[in-house]
């Protein structure tokens, strides 16, 4: 069968089909590492701001946990 788009190169596998470029694997590490930094921060501070109410809640419900008379 011949090739009849003789604007493309005819890859030979279809696994270099689906292959991105270097240049679009390196943008979507440092997108991935862009995203996980800030998910990271914010969750950090989630954590700083609710430390205060958590950690005495946690520790009175244990506590309260091996106390029977509570």
């Amino acid at each position: 069968m011949a090739q009849t788009d003789t604007h493309r190169p005819v890859a030979l596998s279809p696994a270099a089909w689906t292959r991105p470029h270097p240049a679009q694997r390196r943008r979507r590490t440092v997108a991935f590492g862009l995203v996980a930094a800030i998910l990271a921060i914010m969750a950090f501070g989630a954590l700083k701001a609710l430390a205060p109410v958590a950690i005495p809640v946690i520790f009175v419900s244990l506590r309260d946990a091996g106390d029977p008379a509570a």
